[in-house]
């Protein structure tokens, strides 16, 4: 297999996990932009969908021209079985997230209802699917303490008068609306950057981003976006974010840091059609 190849293997899955993470009506991410801004989810997803989808087109074009000369691998046929009726709570939590339904109660339903048909498909007792909940919460245990840990770091620093120092200092480089979004996706990439997870620099920068948010008039769904995505897109290229060191272990060296970084185009084609959609629908407004 050809080093192209070989980087194309790799690459793609990971295009379209960060593609899936833009579009997440429910994920971490998307709570924490949405609850900073005050902004239903819902609304969130069809401002994403304005600015991911096409970078996920021009993506794939790129993919396929790219894909022309290279040989194609024979790959063992694997048949996976699955039921339409299984996968329906799945399908529940995307309609009500969709719908605008409160994301607590989203949850609760999609669980209700993957419980109740594992047990009525015996796939688990009562008491098994009790288990089962308890171990998925204990998995979620580190990014919920990180995450209450967070917002008491962020709750000190604002009565100590962090928040508004921070303000004030970032006021002066905001001339306009454009200015002003320009400053939140600065702002919350760079917190990323020292930090390395980007539901946590959400988190940081959503109080700040509400400020000037409000300030300028702006749109909180397209505010609570532009966290989103450059929260993402910083993430998706740290060399220390906990995805490129997945991404590089699942490869075991057969592709480094500078082939996955240049192979990315997903990530740069969104930053720049964001930066082109933040310009010019600002270029409107002002």
């Amino acid at each position: 297999m050809k080093a192209a190849q070989i980087c194309q293997y790799y690459v793609v899955p990971y295009y379209g996990s960060m593609f899936g993470d833009n579009l997440s009506v429910i994920s971490d991410t998307t709570i924490a932009a949405t609850q900073s801004l005050g902004c239903k989810m819902s609304h969130k997803f069809k401002q994403n969908i304005k600015i991911a989808v096409p970078a996920a087109l021009f993506t794939i074009a790129i993919l396929v021209f790219q894909g022309l000369g290279l040989e194609s691998v024979v790959a063992e046929t694997t048949v996976y079985n699955y039921s339409i009726i299984k996968i329906m709570p799945y399908v529940l939590v995307i309609i009500l997230s969709i719908v605008g339904v409160n994301v607590f109660i989203t949850l609760l339903l999609g669980t209700i209802a993957a419980g109740a048909l594992g047990i009525a498909y015996g796939d688990f007792t009562l008491i098994e699917s009790s288990k089962i909940a308890y171990t998925g919460f204990t998995n979620m245990t580190e990014i919920f303490l990180l995450s209450l840990l967070t917002g008491g770091l962020v709750t000190l620093v604002e009565r100590n008068g962090g928040i508004e120092f921070i303000l004030i200092n970032i006021k002066k480089l905001i001339k306009n609306k454009k200015s002003a979004q320009f400053g939140i996706a600065t702002l919350v990439s760079t917190v990323n950057m020292a930090i390395a997870n980007n539901t946590v620099s959400i988190i940081i920068a959503g109080p700040i981003a509400k400020t000037i948010n409000d300030e300028y008039h702006l749109d909180n769904k397209k505010t609570a976006s532009i966290l989103d995505i450059f929260a993402c897109i910083i993430q998706g290229l740290l060399p220390y974010g906990a995805q490129v060191l997945m991404i590089l272990s699942f490869s075991k060296e057969k592709i480094d840091y500078l082939d996955l970084v240049s192979n990315t185009w997903y990530l740069l084609l969104l930053f720049i059609y964001t930066l082109l959609f933040i310009g010019l629908k600002s270029q409107k407004n002002d």
